[in-house]
């Protein structure tokens, strides 16, 4: 999750504060969390402790230290696991991939 949405998410800044601080990144350079500081949206304090929360995004796959594969397998689990719930819970899908209620099935 991003910076901006995570803040906006705990309702530490609104989405008019992010689109402000983004102008004014624009128009002075700086990163999103010190234009809101110099804004005003939030203190110092604040920011650092939401910028601790977020993990470093991997520039790419081999960032990860994963193998292609196994995070190939990773996300065929996920998908699995994702569809056999629900069609455990007593649903079918359509042609179109809909998930149906049992009493839907046509």
């Amino acid at each position: 999750m991003r910076l901006g949405d995570l803040l906006i998410r705990a309702q530490r800044v609104t989405e008019a504060d992010v689109a402000a601080a983004l102008a004014r990144s624009a128009e002075h350079g700086g990163r999103l969390g010190d234009n809101l500081v110099a804004t005003g949206a939030i203190d110092q304090a604040t920011l650092d402790s939401y910028l601790h929360r977020i993990p470093a995004e991997p520039a790419d796959i081999a960032a990860t230290g994963i193998e292609e594969n196994e995070l190939l397998n990773l996300l065929m689990k996920l998908i699995y696991t994702s569809r056999s719930d629900k069609l455990g819970r007593g649903g079918t899908e359509n042609e179109s991939g809909k998930l149906l209620n049992v009493t839907q099935r046509v």
